[in-house]
């Protein structure tokens, strides 16, 4: 890696930690990624310290009002399953999270992990548990991945929640996550303040204050499910 940059920008944990391996002098401004304290990317939110700051994409916001969300359509529903990649070390916060929601509102909760990349043999032990909701934790391999597991919820007709909008615009349910344009814009205004003589050290890591909320009405008619109207009339967008 050259050394006479002046400062790194990165998108998502698995070019952060490359970059991160490669140096501890050039300013790292990184963007996109759900959990950099469970990575090991900075010791705390408040106080980064080193050489990296920039943009948490705030994960658990996403299991908790979508979990809320789900329930509001599918009011009758017990069964949720989380899907996760196992080499995601942010999983364990999110399925905290994720649980703490979905016990009061009467679900019982099941975590199934993609183990060596194999995405179609965990879908086909999730299917073994019969669920009602199926939530995919945001992760840059299953984001991939996401034509596979679309394909599979479509065809088992099966609810599930998402935390990219993508997901969404191909065949998705829903989709509940951080609004990534926002992260970005702030993401320069922290690589403006470091160029301008700031320490990424003293620069606390940010979380997005602003969420989307994307429904597809069309899929949800596929799968027989009613959205109740104040969640249209709440969604950033609509697919029809």
């Amino acid at each position: 890696m050259a050394q006479n940059l002046d400062l790194i920008v990165t998108v998502a944990s698995p070019a952060t930690r490359a970059v991160k391996e490669r140096t501890t002098r050039i300013p790292i401004v990184f963007v996109d990624v759900g959990d950099p304290v469970a990575y090991g990317f900075i010791p705390s939110l408040a106080h980064p310290g080193g050489n990296m700051t920039g943009m948490s994409m705030q994960l658990s916001e996403i299991g908790v009002k979508g979990i809320q969300y789900m329930k509001e359509i599918l009011p009758r529903a017990t069964k949720l399953v989380v899907l996760g990649n196992q080499k995601n070390p942010g999983n364990p916060s999110m399925l905290t999270s994720v649980v703490g929601a979905a016990s009061p509102l009467g679900f019982e909760t099941k975590y199934h992990e993609v183990v060596s990349g194999d995405v179609m043999g965990t879908l086909t032990a999730v299917l073994q548990d019969q669920p009602d909701v199926l939530f995919v934790i945001p992760d840059t391999f299953l984001y991939t991945r996401r034509r596979q597991i679309i394909d599979f919820t479509q065809t088992n007709r099966i609810a599930a929640l998402y935390g990219l909008k993508e997901y969404v615009q191909e065949g998705g349910l829903i989709a509940l996550g951080p609004n990534r344009e926002e992260a970005f814009r702030r993401a320069a205004e922290i690589v403006d303040k470091i160029l301008k003589g700031a320490n990424p050290a003293d620069i606390p890591v940010e979380q997005p204050t602003k969420f989307e909320l994307l429904i597809n009405l069309k899929t949800a008619k596929a799968l027989g499910l009613v959205v109740p109207d104040h969640l249209i009339m709440t969604a950033d967008e609509v697919i029809e």
